[in-house]
């Protein structure tokens, strides 16, 4: 740990540094691209997205989920008739 030191006054810290700097500067060139798409690539990336988009919402419900939200379905119906049949209402 000592050779470590010794190399790096900072103990690390400005290796961490430079990475948190780069990752900014990352992030902002990033931004700066999404910024800089012309009109028609923002159309046809648009389009592309509506179209999987709308696929998903086209695509059957898995029998597994359906299976589930029946059963969740019919323990809400019996928490439901046993809280009417307490006198609690």
């Amino acid at each position: 740990m000592a050779s470590k030191e010794l190399n790096d006054p900072n103990g690390g810290q400005g290796k961490q540094a430079a990475a948190a700097k780069e990752s900014i500067a990352a992030g902002k060139a990033r931004v700066s691209a999404a910024r800089g798409l012309d009109p028609r690539s923002q159309e046809a990336i648009g389009r592309a997205l509506k179209a999987h988009y709308d696929d998903l919402v086209r695509a059957p419900v898995p029998d597994k989920f359906m299976e589930l939200l029946d059963r969740l379905e019919a323990t809400e119906q019996s928490a439901k008739s046993q809280s009417g049949n307490d006198g609690s209402d």
